[in-house]
Formats: C-alpha cells, structure tokens, sequence
C-alpha cells in the first residue's frame, strides 16, 4: 500500500464489473491475450478474473474508482499503444465517477477547517485508473497491473502523477498528501483548453503525441479538459474541419452545440486505424476522427430510432485513406442508427442481427460513406440502466478489437457497437 495515501474518502461502486486482464499477471500474458481476443467485448471484459492477495485468489467485480460508470465504455478508453510500426499492450484507463465534481472535491480538501490535518500540505486527488494488461509503457510510468493517476492544482496549474499499484491493489479512491514526494512520475499537464463546464465531458481517453510518437491521456480537469503525458508532450490539435449534421426527432444542432462536440476532445475521438496484415493488425497510417451528433445525448427514447436517425460523422484522413470494413471513404462519412423491423428502416437485404432483448426488435447502423455509398451493419445495444449511473455523455469513441475497429456510440439509456 502507498504509504502516502490517507483514508479519506471510500470509493462506493454498485455496478459489477468483470475483467479478465489481471489473470494475464497470474497465467501468463501470451495465453491470456489469446483468451481476451475470442472473449472480449470490450475492454474491461464480462467474464470473471481475479487479483492475487498472497496465495488466495479474489475475484474482483468493479474498479472501484469508476464505480456505477466501470462498465460503461463512453466514459472510458481502451487501446493497444502503438510501438514503433507495431501494436504494443493492451491498456485501459477508467475515469472517476467522480470527475464531474473534480474541482469540488479538490475545494473541500483545502479547507482546512473541514480537514484541519492537511494545513500547509498539498493534496492531490485521483482522478483514473491505468491498467495494464501486463505490458510497460515508460513515457507515462505505467507498470502491469493497476496505476493511479493523479491531479492537484498549485495556484491555477494542474500538476498530475501516475503512481503504479501492482497487480493485486485496484483501489485509486483515495487522496494522497506530499504527491511530489510520492513515489511514481509526475508529468506534464498542458494549459487545459475547452470551453464552459457543461461543454467538456466527464470523461477519460487516450490520445497521440505524433510529434514525439508518444501516447497520452486526455481527461476532464475541472472546467476545462487536460492533456497530460511525458515532458516532451505536444498535443494533437482538435478537429477543425467543417461538420453538418441532420435535423433528429429532437431537433436542429446549434452551430455552437456542433462546434463543442467538434472542437472539444472527449465528445470525439481520434484514432491510427488498425489494418490487416497476415493474420493480424498493425497500424496504418489510416486516422479516423468519429464526432457524435451534438443531440446524441437528447435521444434517450427507443421510439425516437424507428426510422433512420443521424448519430455521427466519421472523417478519414491519411494516404489512400479508407476503411472498407466500415465502409469508410477520405473525408467526412455518416453514421444513422435505426430500431425497426428492417422493411420500415428501408433495408432490402438484411443481415442476420440479433434483436434487443428489451424488445424484440433489432437495431441497426447504417453508414454513408464520403462517396455515397451505403451499407447496413448490426449493433449490439447494451443497456446502462443501474441505480447510481449518471446520465451516459452523447460521446463517441472507437473500440478496439482483436481483428480490427469499430465503434462505440452513445444510444438511449446504453451504448451501440456498430458490428
């Protein structure tokens, strides 16, 4: 245990999580990888594992920090890191359920008449869990198994540091006192950029340093959104190109809501898509950028889907860029979702989708590319509906896969993978 970490607070958490990639530290990561790649739906997965506390083995049901949010993949990231022209380990960050309150709760430990033993000491407070499935990654001092990342402000400057774990201790619910003298890395915290509090997600993402070839983390800081990595670190500019999205049955995007999403990382997500090569992937040199439509968040009635409705953009850049799989061209393609027997969406020639349990009816994705072509693809909609969840962000994000890419977009009360 950080000999630095004060009990505090708790870290509540009702939702039941079940990730496999801690056995990888306890059965080895080659035969765990093969594992997670045929039953992994999304990182963290939905089959039991376990930390290792001495010879007794735990099984572990939530990452504590993210709570209620743990299983819910728009509030989180998974990625293999990209190595040289190589993919590398798998890592998944998880926001706090409680970042939206980040700079609440950084107040109420400065007050030194609620917390008298904190006079003259800085406090920093975890805002993430890394975890490893079983690989290094130096830039950022991410060790396998469980890191903490943590911010504090020193006047009006975010400071962060992530501190490795190990493999046995998920717990990142509590502040640490002195976190520069902390053991772990402190890195760079660029100026935060975004705009108004309700404009910048709670949530938590990967990003690329393509100046240095280096990954880094983005995440909500107070109220604003921070992007923190090695010293070295140079952020990668927003999308700046120009989106036009459809009326939904909930209305017409402000040009200022379409701009937020735009502009404002964290509702989006940037991407090196992975292509086949052999029997497995490597990166391209393929970047896709998926925007939510900025009233994702309003749909949150299946009846509002019955016919075709306007989810996101998907824009592709790069040499020969496309993405065949998901029907993907150079430049902007967009992504409609509909819930409806397949005559009353348009779609002549269904393929063979399972329907959603909660109703029956199946939901499916169709995907205009840059050129005007379409197809229809199946979604899978997986249901958030908890006591305790917060309403789920109108992100968008990729989703890593063993094979290749998809999607994870943001649909009533639960999220759609496009398959």
């Amino acid at each position: 245990m950080n000999p630095n970490v004060l009990r505090v607070r708790s870290g509540p958490g009702t939702c039941l999580l079940f990730i496999m990639g801690v056995a990888c530290l306890a059965i080895g990561v080659a035969a765990c990888r093969r594992t997670q790649q045929a039953e992994r739906p999304e990182c963290p997965v939905d089959t039991a594992a376990w930390v290792m506390k001495g010879d007794q083995r735990i099984t572990l049901t939530q990452i504590p920090i993210a709570g209620p949010i743990s299983n819910i993949p728009e509030f989180h990231d998974c990625q293999r890191f990209v190595k040289d022209t190589l993919y590398d380990s798998l890592y998944a960050i998880y926001a706090s359920f409680r970042l939206a309150s980040l700079d609440l709760r950084l107040d109420s430990l400065a007050d030194t008449t609620i917390h008298p033993e904190f006079i003259g000491k800085q406090v920093a407070v975890p805002v993430a869990t890394v975890f490893s499935y079983g690989g290094t990654y130096v830039p950022l001092r991410i060790e396998p198994g469980f890191n903490c990342l943590y911010l504090w402000l020193v006047g009006k400057a975010w400071h962060a540091k992530m501190v490795p774990m190990g493999p046995s201790e998920p717990r990142c619910g509590d502040p640490i006192v002195d976190p520069e003298g902390a053991p772990g890395k402190e890195l760079l915290v660029l100026p935060p950029g975004g705009g108004p509090s309700l404009s910048v997600p709670a949530i938590s993402r990967w990003d690329w340093d393509s100046v240095n070839a280096k990954q880094y983390v983005g995440i909500k800081c107070g109220n604003a959104w921070c992007e923190i990595g090695d010293s070295d670190l140079v952020s990668t500019p927003p999308y700046s190109g120009t989106l036009v999205f459809d009326p939904v049955p909930v209305g017409t995007a402000s040009p200022t809501a379409v701009l937020a999403v735009a502009r404002i990382k964290g509702w989006n997500d940037v991407q090196r898509l992975a292509v086949k090569d052999g029997d497995h992937v490597v990166p391209s040199m393929i970047w896709g950028t998926i925007v939510p439509h900025p009233l994702l968040d309003k749909l949150d009635d299946p009846a509002k889907f019955k016919s075709w409705v306007h989810v996101a953009d998907e824009v592709v850049e790069g040499p020969a860029a496309s993405y065949p799989k998901l029907n993907l061209t150079a430049g902007v393609n967009k992504v409609y979702l509909c819930h409806n027997i397949p005559s009353a969406c348009g779609i002549t020639s269904p393929p063979a989708c399972a329907a959603d349990p909660t109703d029956g009816i199946q939901w499916w994705a169709r995907i205009t590319s840059g050129i005007g072509a379409s197809v229809d693809r199946c979604v899978v909609r997986r249901t958030h509906t908890d006591p305790g969840v917060p309403p789920i962000p109108g992100a968008a994000r990729w989703r890593w896969q063993a094979k290749d890419e998809t999607n994870w977009i943001r649909c009533p009360t639960g999220c759609c993978e496009i398959k």
